[in-house]
């Protein structure tokens, strides 16, 4: 998709990247402080939830919702069409942004590639399937009451629950026997 630049709302742009890297902030914070009740919270991994999915994940979720969706599925927005959207966002773009995330932040973090390679196999699936419950009625909610230009923002502030999620998964530790083989730094 080619994105001419006099077609583009940079202003929605760069406010959607701050409010993901905000709720990506905001959501790791909350893991570490209140799911794994530490005493101190990691200055490091904050600042890699800002990296990613923060700041990543602003600009691809602009660019999916804003122009990818409507330009994939063009026309009319009728239910057929929500239900055909809502299924692209499930099945393709939150196990892609999911394995995006993932892997940036983990490397970001010092892990091994195989490390990493373990970490996806064993997280993404389940990290997909959980997100359904979550993402699936909001997100067709979204589709169907508010308008394209303002989708990235409802789903990135309802993002704060599936932050807490995303640090969830990319900082618990792989189990033992499924490292077998992956080398951790």
């Amino acid at each position: 998709v080619i994105l001419p630049s006099e077609k583009m709302d940079w202003g929605a742009f760069l406010f959607n990247v701050f409010w993901s890297m905000l709720m990506s902030l905001l959501g790791d914070y909350l893991c570490q402080r209140y799911l794994e009740t530490r005493k101190t919270i990691d200055a490091g991994r904050l600042l890699r939830s800002l990296l990613t999915p923060g700041l990543d994940g602003g600009v691809a979720g602009f660019l999916w919702y804003g122009y990818v969706m409507p330009w994939i599925f063009p026309g009319e927005e009728t239910f057929g069409l929500l239900l055909k959207m809502l299924a692209c966002d499930i099945f393709l773009y939150n196990p892609l942004s999911a394995s995006e995330n993932m892997a940036l932040n983990l490397r970001l973090g010092g892990h091994s590639w195989a490390y990493i390679a373990k970490k996806l196999r064993t997280d993404v699936p389940s990290f997909a399937i959980s997100a359904i419950p979550l993402w699936g009625p909001l997100t067709l909610g979204v589709f169907y009451f508010v308008p394209t230009a303002y989708r990235n923002l409802v789903i990135r502030t309802w993002g704060l629950l599936d932050k807490l999620m995303v640090s969830y998964f990319i900082n618990k530790e792989v189990p033992k026997e499924k490292l077998a083989d992956a080398k951790t730094q």
